[in-house]
């Protein structure tokens, strides 16, 4: 689990959402479009369906970004998608990551955090799941390593938060790619050094062997200016001319993990696309279906069901209106009931 220690509690964002209209994002075609702000969920403490009315899911969890629908202080309101049901749940703010709230440059010293500039340098996208191993006065040392690609440096504490804007850098746009293939030397494993000038200050280590690299220039007395880019961080600098390898393509590989939870013993109903789900006595739904999706039946009272669902908080129960029943698609549900 990532964490962010010793930081501020809390950085207020300009611009952050003071109220978004709940079900407006459940029905939308496609919420992330209707607000840039998200937040990483880190740990599964007490939520809230309903607000002010708490309870609690004992129930692991690795961390997982959410859209924020209201910024409210002690408690902030998020929605989580997993592809067949959207849930709004209202969390701790401690169980929030601390993340850079926006597009924030490093600075190479501490006296710098906050008038960094990213050329050359390095530049991490809000959200970026980096590491404070430092933390001194108003200022943070940290760390962000990923798919073999490892940077640090200094960031003020304004630059942090526990709600952040959505800015990932740009994967499309990359052009005039070259590879690089790192030679250690004397035996030691492959690495490439990014520094901030030929026999500059280092400014980002490379582990993995081949990477993807934007060449900015020819070489200059055996350096090489590149850029390389993730969706995450953008380290602009030099490399050794002669760990570059120019290459005519290149290609992502994209696998998807996952599972479905099966059960003996219990009756299933088929929810419609459309379906809204409510807390018992509460009018205003906490979430909707968006795929047709088999949940499990609690209770059958005609007009209404109690139904159990899985998501990032573990299993929730909610309610259902349920006026027309057909026959569901499934044959391990017992029938299908929604739009």
């Amino acid at each position: 689990m990532l964490l962010l220690l010793g930081c501020a509690p809390h950085v207020g964002i300009p611009n952050a959402p003071p109220h978004l209209d709940a079900r407006a994002l459940l029905a939308a075609a496609d919420p992330a479009v209707l607000t840039p702000w998200r937040a990483t969920v880190v740990a599964i403490g007490p939520f809230e369906l309903v607000p002010g009315r708490r309870t609690f899911s004992p129930e692991p969890t690795e961390p997982f970004d959410t859209l924020v629908v209201d910024d409210g202080g002690d408690v902030v309101r998020v929605l989580a998608d997993d592809g067949a049901i959207r849930v709004i749940v209202g969390v701790r703010r401690e169980d929030l990551a601390v993340r850079p709230i926006e597009r924030v440059a490093l600075a190479q010293e501490a006296a710098n955090a906050g008038m960094a500039t990213d050329d050359p340098g390095v530049t991490l996208a809000g959200g970026t799941a980096a590491t404070v191993d430092v933390h001194v006065g108003s200022v943070a040392h940290v760390v962000w390593e990923d798919v073999g690609l490892r940077v640090d440096g200094w960031l003020a504490d304004s630059q942090l938060g526990r709600v952040w804007r959505y800015s990932p850098f740009d994967m499309d746009a990359v052009s005039d790619l070259v590879i690089v293939d790192p030679t250690g030397g004397d035996g030691l494993p492959p690495v490439l050094r990014v520094r901030d000038a030929p026999d500059g200050a280092l400014l980002g280590v490379a582990r993995n062997g081949w990477m993807l690299l934007l060449a900015r220039g020819a070489a200059v007395d055996g350096w090489r200016p590149v850029e390389v880019r993730t969706a995450a961080a953008r380290v602009v600098g030099w490399v050794r001319a002669d760990a570059v390898a120019a290459s005519d393509g290149y290609g992502f590989g994209e696998g998807v993990g996952g599972g479905t939870l099966e059960m003996s013993d219990v009756s299933w109903v088929e929810l419609g696309e459309g379906t809204w789900i409510s807390v018992e006595g509460e009018a205003t739904p906490f979430a909707r279906v968006t795929a047709d999706t088999r949940v499990v039946l609690r209770e059958d009272h005609g007009g209404t069901l109690v139904v159990g669902f899985r998501t990032a908080w573990g299993w929730l129960d909610g309610v259902v209106a349920c006026g027309r029943r057909t026959v569901a698609r499934e044959s391990a549900a017992g029938f299908r009931c929604g739009p």
